[in-house]
């Protein structure tokens, strides 16, 4: 009886993680060859003495978007977040924007978020991967969202070249 039970778990389980969800109609992903294309880079580091402090760090961004499409595209918000181990833990940090990118246009927004600095080998300085979500909406009114992964640290420019 307890394996039959147990049985019927994993494979709750094992369905339930397989299952996928269509985008919904309110947040779509962008169509690959019209997607924007986002850089980031870290612009700040910390100073030689205070790399080793734990607490709150102030951390500001860089982010530049490229407007692929034929029509204007509007950036109507901005979430980043750490994902793995690395100089310092970042939690979501949201920032609304209302910034109209026109056709092959380019822009690029600041953003500043307070990080949590932990007990890195490298220091406050170092490599962290970070999750930017960016939402749209577009000439017609729908929106979209377009997700990117990138590593930054203080000596990486905004080409995503050391």
């Amino acid at each position: 009886m307890h394996k039959a039970i147990a049985t019927s778990v994993v494979l709750l389980f094992v369905v339930a993680g397989c299952a996928s969800s269509a985008p919904s109609a309110e947040t779509a992903s962008a169509p690959s060859a019209t997607a924007p294309e986002i850089l980031i880079v870290q612009t700040s580091s910390m100073p030689a003495a205070a790399r080793f402090v734990e607490g709150a760090l102030p951390v500001q961004y860089a982010l530049r978007i490229e407007n692929r499409a034929a029509d204007p595209i509007k950036l109507r918000q901005v979430t980043l977040q750490s994902v793995s181990q690395g100089a310092y833990y970042l939690s979501p940090t949201t920032r609304p924007y209302d910034l109209t990118i026109g056709p092959s246009q380019r822009e690029e927004v600041r953003v500043q978020a307070t990080a949590q600095a932990g007990q890195s080998l490298v220091g406050n300085n170092g490599p962290v991967t970070l999750r930017v979500t960016c939402n749209f909406e577009g000439a017609d009114g729908k929106k979209f969202q377009q997700v990117v992964m990138r590593r930054v640290n203080e000596r990486t420019d905004i080409t995503g070249e050391q």
